[in-house]
C-alpha cells in the first residue's frame, strides 16, 4: 500500500516530459549532461557507502574496475596497430592495479553487527562477496595470461576480445555484494536505482554518448531518481547528516542536467 502510494504521488510530482519539452544539442549533452551523468554513478557508490561505512575499505574497487575496463576498451586497437610495447605497459598498469584489489579483498567486511541487517542477509551478502572475489582473481589470471601471450607473441589470435566483458562481469558481481551488504530499510530501491537508472547509464548511455537514449528514457530516468529521494528523506528513516548532504548534491546534479535539457 505504501510502496502504491508512492509511486501515485510520484506519478503527480514528477513530471512526464514530451519532444515538445526537450531541446538537447550534440555540444550540450556532451559538455554538460555527460559529465553529471558520470558524477551521479559515482556519487551513487558514495550514496551507498555513506549508509554502510562497514564497506568504506572497499570504495577503491569501483575505481579500479572503472580504470582497467577504460584500458581494456584500448587493447585491441593498439595491437592491432601493432603497438605492442603500449599493450604490455596497459596491461602492466592494470594488473598493477588488480594486486592492490585483491590485497583489500583479503578480508570481508564485517557486518555481523550492523544495524537493519538480518542472519539471512549476512549470509546472502557473505555468498555475493566470494562470488565477487572470485571474479576479481579470475580477471587477475585473464590479464596475466594476456601478458604472458603477449610477450610470447603467441595465441592471440582474437586478442584482448573477452576482457571488457569480463571486466563488467567482475563490476556486476561487486555492485551485486555491495547492495546485498546494503541497510535493508533501503536496500530494494538502490537494487531498483542501480538497474533502472545507473546500468543503462553507464553501460550504455556513457560509453556509446548515446543522446538518443539519455533523451528516450529521460522520464523514466527522473522517476527513479525522484523515487529514491523521497526514500531515503521519509522521516521514520533517518540518515545521517553526511547521507543527506550527499543526496542533495546527487539531486542537484540532475536538477542541472534538466536545466540544461528542457527547453528555456
Amino acid at each position: 500500500m505504501i510502496k502504491l502510494f508512492l509511486l501515485f504521488f510520484l506519478s503527480i510530482s514528477a513530471h512526464a516530459y514530451g519532444p515538445q519539452d526537450i531541446k538537447l544539442s550534440n555540444y550540450e549533452f556532451n559538455r554538460y549532461v555527460r559529465p553529471q551523468l558520470i558524477s551521479i554513478t559515482q556519487d551513487f557508490q558514495t550514496l551507498v557507502i555513506s549508509l554502510n561505512p562497514e564497506l568504506k575499505s572497499l570504495k577503491p574497487i569501483t575505481k579500479i574496475l572503472s580504470n582497467i575496463k577504460t584500458r581494456s576498451q584500448k587493447l585491441n586497437n593498439l595491437f592491432t596497430a601493432k603497438k605492442f610495447d603500449e599493450c604490455d605497459q596497459n596491461l602492466s598498469y592494470s594488473l598493477k592495479e588488480l594486486r592492490t584489489g585483491l590485497l583489500l579483498l583479503e578480508n570481508f567486511p564485517s557486518l555481523i553487527d550492523k544495524e537493519f541487517f538480518t542472519a539471512d542477509n549476512l549470509l546472502d551478502s557473505l555468498h555475493n562477496f566470494q562470488v565477487f572475489k572470485q571474479s576479481f582473481f579470475d580477471l587477475y589470471v585473464e590479464y596475466e595470461t594476456y601478458q604472458f601471450l603477449l610477450k610470447a607473441r603467441t595465441g592471440l589470435t582474437q586478442p584482448f576480445r573477452d576482457l571488457v566483458n569480463k571486466v563488467h562481469f567482475a563490476q556486476n558481481t561487486f555492485q551485486t555484494y555491495i547492495l546485498s551488504a546494503s541497510d535493508n530499510r533501503f536496500r530494494t530501491e538502490f537494487i531498483s536505482f542501480w538497474s533502472d537508472f545507473i546500468r543503462p547509464v553507464k553501460n550504455i548511455i556513457l560509453p556509446q554518448n548515446d543522446k538518443a537514449l539519455f533523451i528516450h528514457k529521460l522520464n523514466d530516468l527522473n522517476l527513479r531518481l525522484n523515487i529514491l529521494n523521497v526514500v531515503l528523506t521519509k522521516r521514520n528513516k533517518s540518515i545521517t547528516k553526511q547521507t543527506s548532504t550527499i543526496l542533495k548534491i546527487f539531486h542537484n546534479r540532475w536538477n542541472n542536467i534538466l536545466k540544461v535539457t528542457l527547453k528555456r
